[in-house]
């Protein structure tokens, strides 16, 4: 409307698309592709997508601007980065008229040939029951536009090099990456995914409480007496979507008390037996099991050391309590362990992460 007031032209349909996926998201309701035969092969979730408006927002502009073709959504494990990837995909269908398409790393050798082959089979480029080869793959991507959602790239960095050749020899593709830690190629913008915002028991992470709380038992409800319990629920998980989630779910055997105390006391609380989700997200334990694996025998140690500050710390107390210095330091912030506050030269934790690290001790 502006433009016609304005300037009295119509907006182009690249446009039009993007006006149409930041509105949708700014309502809290996911964005319905208007052509069904839009290709793809995006995971399809069972619940509702809550909150990251602002996410969705920034992604959705730097993904329909041709000069950011490399995103990765940066963060520690469970933030909802795939979830959150998968979102955007859903909404970009014009931009990406031959498809978006979810390749999931962590089931893939982390070698450049096999994760080749897996983006054109994810993609279905292959012909019959031929194998298809890296750079068979690349030939048949150079006139596409597409949009190639790469999951867990933490578990096959060394693997991705390819990455920048590729995005030169096929201009009209795009790459959202979901990773633990930054990509560090040139052309990579990254937007690190920290927890749900918190609000007075009307924040996202108490939405998304309430709504989980509300398919493990009907008849709950939020209200004035039980919002600071859930609010502290929140606080403990840090705003990470699968710890509320999995914390919510307890509503059905546990007072929200109980929920709040017990993921006080220990790690254990947060976990689920429902047979349907994916093993590496069943509890917290194991999401951060996969990070520590990816570390250095030194890396684990300064980690687990750390845990000793309940608070943010500067980095001559890591010198001196666990001989860190600041690469190792940085080395852990890239990995999402630590929290950086550049400003105030201090580093902090994710709550849940340090108690974990402590158990390492």
């Amino acid at each position: 409307q502006i433009l016609w007031d304005e300037l009295a032209v119509e907006p182009d349909e690249e446009t039009t698309v993007l006006y149409q996926a930041i509105h949708a998201s700014a309502s809290n309701s996911s964005f319905i592709i208007p052509d069904s035969s839009f290709p793809n092969n995006l995971p399809l979730s069972t619940t509702r997508f809550v909150g990251r408006e602002a996410e969705q927002t920034h992604l959705l502009h730097r993904l329909a601007d041709p000069h950011y073709r490399l995103i990765t959504l940066v963060g520690a494990g469970g933030m909802g980065k795939t979830r959150l990837a998968v979102e955007v995909g859903r909404q970009m269908a014009l931009n990406f008229p031959d498809g978006a398409w979810f390749v999931p790393l962590d089931a893939v050798p982390p070698e450049a040939e096999a994760i080749e082959r897996a983006v054109g089979e994810a993609m279905g480029l292959a012909e019959g029951d031929k194998p298809l080869t890296g750079a068979q793959a690349l030939a048949l991507l150079r006139d596409k536009q597409a949009l190639l959602i790469l999951d867990n790239c933490e578990t096959a960095l060394d693997g991705l090099d390819f990455l920048p050749e590729w995005l030169r020899r096929a201009p009209h593709i795009a790459v959202l990456a979901t990773s633990r830690e930054p990509l560090n190629f040139q052309a990579e913008s990254v937007v690190v995914l920290a927890g749900l915002p918190l609000g007075d028991g009307a924040g996202t992470a108490e939405t998304l409480f309430a709504e989980r709380a509300q398919m493990a038992r009907a008849d709950f409800a939020v209200t004035a007496e039980n919002q600071p319990h859930i609010r502290r629920i929140c606080q403990l998980v840090d705003g990470s979507p699968l710890g509320i989630a999995l914390a919510a779910a307890w509503v059905r055997r546990r007072s929200l008390a109980q929920i709040a105390d017990g993921i006080g006391q220990s790690l254990d609380l947060l976990s689920t037996r429902l047979r349907d989700v994916d093993p590496r997200h069943r509890n917290m334990r194991a999401v951060f099991e996969a990070s520590w694996r990816l570390l250095a025998p030194q890396e684990q140690a300064v980690l687990a050391a750390l845990s000793v500050f309940p608070a943010p710390f500067a980095a001559e107390a890591a010198a001196q309590v666990a001989g860190a210095d600041l690469f190792t330091l940085d080395g852990l912030c890239e990995k999402s362990l630590l929290v950086q506050q550049p400003e105030q030269e201090r580093y902090a934790w994710h709550t849940l992460v340090r108690r974990f690290a402590a158990e390492k001790l």
